[in-house]
């Protein structure tokens, strides 16, 4: 059964989607990108393998995790929003999944707390800017983006951030299916979208290219086809990953869970088989 948790982490709520007739089984935590919601995932949680208890995430300032304490807003500080819910949930292990701004944060804890994953699950996302220039640029555009989204509202904002050439790809949907998309993006809270966007901007948070050695377990990462720049990006982890390897989705870009449910659900479900369960058969 597919139950909304609200889950206390100090003075903060957060929201948490869990299947919970699959409590006791291998855990694994699923986290958004940016303007996304825990929702996103729960078209996985009938298809994913029966051994798997499955968990979503809302991350700060997004879907119903909202009002939160400020430093919560930082992505440095979400370790301790996925170690709150490993020990409500009595879990000491368990595999993380992190999709674009969501799997900054995977990537993150994975290098922090390495013995307490199973596995890594990376879809389009990257460890962070090194360069300090980037840095500094990318927090420059991320601050008038922010101003901007309290200024203009989300009706501007969604229009804005779907006509990225990143999500071109997503032409390729039923026009119904798109809207779809749009329209759940349009209940996020401008404000809190803004407070999540500055406190997770890759300008500010600190990157981990120089810690990936340490992870040395199972870690699969997933890319589309047409997202060249995250295609590159994982090409370079792999180069500081000896356990890693790469999915490239055909016809694909950033958002392959979106774009590519069916085959997504295959290859989620194939890495726990293969590399968390050692089912060499699959």
């Amino acid at each position: 059964m597919i139950k909304e948790v609200k889950l206390k982490i100090e003075n903060s709520k957060f929201n948490v989607i869990i299947d919970e007739n699959k409590k006791g089984k291998i855990p694994l935590l699923f986290l958004h990108g940016f303007t996304g919601s825990a929702a996103d995932w729960t078209f996985l949680f009938e298809a994913i393998t029966p051994d798997v208890f499955p968990i979503a995430l809302d991350l700060p300032g997004h879907g119903k995790s909202l009002n939160l304490e400020d430093k919560f807003y930082n992505l440095e500080n979400f370790d301790l929003v996925i170690n709150a819910i490993a020990e409500n949930f009595n879990f000491n292990q368990f595999i993380l999944a992190g999709y674009s701004m969501g799997g900054r944060a995977a990537y993150r804890y994975a290098v922090n707390f390495p013995e307490k994953l199973l596995g890594l699950i990376i879809e389009s996302a990257t460890p962070g800017l090194a360069e300090k220039e980037f840095k500094e640029e990318r927090f420059k555009a991320d601050k008038e983006l922010a101003e901007k989204i309290s200024q203009n509202g989300i009706e501007w904002f969604v229009d804005f951030w779907f006509s990225q050439s990143i999500f071109s790809s997503m032409k390729n949907l039923p026009e119904k299916e798109v809207e779809s998309v749009k329209q759940k993006r349009l209940e996020n809270n401008p404000a809190e979208l803004a407070k999540a966007l500055l406190g997770g901007s890759q300008g500010k948070v600190e990157h981990v290219w120089n810690k990936l050695y340490k992870i040395n377990f199972p870690l699969l990462l997933i890319d589309g086809e047409e997202d060249k720049k995250y295609r590159f990006l994982d090409t370079l982890v792999l180069k500081e990953v000896s356990a890693g390897r790469r999915v490239t989705v055909k016809g694909a870009g950033h958002n392959i869970h979106l774009e590519k449910p069916e085959e997504f659900i295959i290859l989620v479900n194939r890495f726990i088989e293969k590399e968390i369960k050692g089912n060499e058969n699959e």
